[in-house]
């Protein structure tokens, strides 16, 4: 086990590599939140009719970003 956590520790340890992990954790976290905040003026029903007619919006819709 100690073998498996040991690149992860060491990579935390050397503070430009915790610093690119920190800033795409958070790039991470702020897609999510935002994923969730509704857009004004868009027509969720017609969106959700939009990507399941086209196939390669209906290939994003796999990611279950947002639920309209």
């Amino acid at each position: 086990m100690n073998n498996l956590l040991a690149p992860l520790i060491n990579s935390w340890k050397t503070p430009e590599l915790r610093r690119k992990i920190l800033i795409t954790a958070g790039i991470f976290v702020a897609f999510r939140l935002f994923a969730h905040i509704p857009i004004p003026a868009v027509d969720t029903k017609k969106l959700a009719a939009l990507f399941s007619q086209n196939q390669f919006l209906g290939l994003l819709d796999i990611f279950p970003a947002a639920h309209w």
